[in-house]
């Protein structure tokens, strides 16, 4: 590694690895967003957990109670899964794999990212749901090669 390039990965090209983490981050948010329009007035910033307490102890909810805590959910699992992403991307780095692979890696974690809310938030039945579960497991393995590759030049 050169002294002051911070990470060997930069040798074989751009390395836009790091910028995928607050990209991963916005991504992780949005479905609030989303949950938060659709709630409308319902949402109130004074308590914001609390729309999702509400509707999650509701007996009857309807389509678009049931849309809203979907979205609520792929915030949370996007929040649950960034801490181990970004290790994962800086354990690559530290290491000095390619910034190649570490480009596809990082666009492939955010395509599954994206993949998952949307399939989490619009998809309410059984068979499609699978495909979530799909995208969810992409990403882990994503997670999980970026910490292989890592363990393999550490």
């Amino acid at each position: 590694m050169a002294f002051g390039t911070g990470s060997i990965a930069l040798s074989s090209g751009p390395n836009y690895s790091y910028y995928t983490i607050p990209a991963a981050w916005v991504i992780a948010i949005l479905p609030h967003f989303i949950a938060v329009a659709l709630a409308k007035d319902k949402f109130k910033n004074a308590a914001p957990r609390q729309l999702l307490a509400d509707l999650l102890a509701k007996k009857d909810k309807t389509a678009l109670d049931k849309k809203i805590i979907r979205a609520e959910s792929a915030q949370l699992n996007g929040f649950e899964t960034l801490g181990l992403y970004a290790a994962g991307v800086v354990a690559a780095n530290v290491t000095g794999v390619p910034s190649s692979q570490l480009n596809q890696l990082s666009v492939g974690y955010l395509a599954s990212r994206i993949l998952f809310n949307l399939l989490y938030i619009y998809v309410t039945d059984e068979a499609t749901a699978t495909l979530r579960s799909a995208a969810y497991i992409s990403g882990i393995g994503i997670i999980s090669t970026l910490f292989i590759k890592a363990g393999l030049r550490a």
